[in-house]
């Protein structure tokens, strides 16, 4: 499954591309921006290891229920990073990028927008 998606972004990103246009101008600041990026993803991911303490004493939950936390965090970006990948092959980069950004902006937003309102209610309803 994984060689046909690759296969036809390989396809789709020949099409769009021939070998005269593909010199990278800027080697070293493409080089700085995937370790950038990487040190970025890095400490996201393994970062909330060593606050891990703060974490559960700020939910007030013990050390192991805050671990369940990350855990699950975990387990969305295994699944999520390889379903995106097959699901967006055939997509253009740039809208998906501007795609994600936008999902990723908008929704955690969304959600402490309309925060007020779900406590207005859960509170009438007791």
């Amino acid at each position: 499954m994984h060689e046909k998606a690759y296969a036809q972004q390989c396809r789709a990103e020949e099409g769009r591309h021939t070998a005269a246009t593909t010199r990278v101008r800027h080697r070293g600041r493409v080089v700085f921006a995937l370790a950038l990026g990487t040190f970025a993803i890095g400490t996201g991911e393994f970062g909330s290891n060593g606050i891990i303490q703060l974490f559960s004493s700020g939910l007030g939950v013990s050390v192991p229920v805050a671990a369940y936390a990350i855990t699950a965090y975990a387990f969305g970006v295994v699944i999520g990073s390889p379903a995106i990948t097959l699901l967006a092959a055939r997509v253009n980069r740039r809208t998906l990028l501007l795609g994600l950004m936008l999902y990723a902006l908008a929704v955690p937003r969304t959600t402490r927008a309309l925060e007020p309102m779900r406590a207005t209610v859960s509170s009438r309803s007791r």
